[in-house]
């Protein structure tokens, strides 16, 4: 799934802050993906430690903005067998390659397809 994510938002990097050093990352629905889905707009800022961990995120919109600071975080060390198992009930969609420019075509309304030679 994170191969998708260029395809879906805008990242800017605006470098390093320091004391502490962190990554400070701006990203946002890409216009394109927001119009096709009706989402309104938004823009998300991430400060990144140097060991991964997010330590604030501020999400602005039109008439609000939510500014969380991080204090600890801690990941699972691994994740149960079954977060890996689709839900029994589920049914796999299986595509041919041609369909994902398909969708790319109808998430940013344009040709998406690769040039021939």
């Amino acid at each position: 799934m994170l191969a998708f994510l260029p395809v879906v938002f805008d990242v800017k990097d605006r470098g390093f802050e320091e004391n502490p050093r962190l990554r400070v990352l701006d990203f946002g629905l890409l216009p394109e993906v927001r119009d096709a889905i009706g989402a309104e707009d938004f823009s998300v800022g991430a400060w990144i430690g140097d060991d991964f961990r997010p330590s604030r995120l501020t999400i602005r919109g039109g008439d609000y903005t939510l500014d969380v600071k991080v204090d600890k975080l801690d990941y699972a060390g691994s994740l149960p067998p079954a977060a890996w198992q689709p839900p029994a009930d589920a049914q796999p969609v299986r595509l041919p390659a041609a369909a994902i420019y398909e969708v790319f075509e109808k998430m940013l309304g344009k040709s998406a397809a690769p040039a021939t030679p």
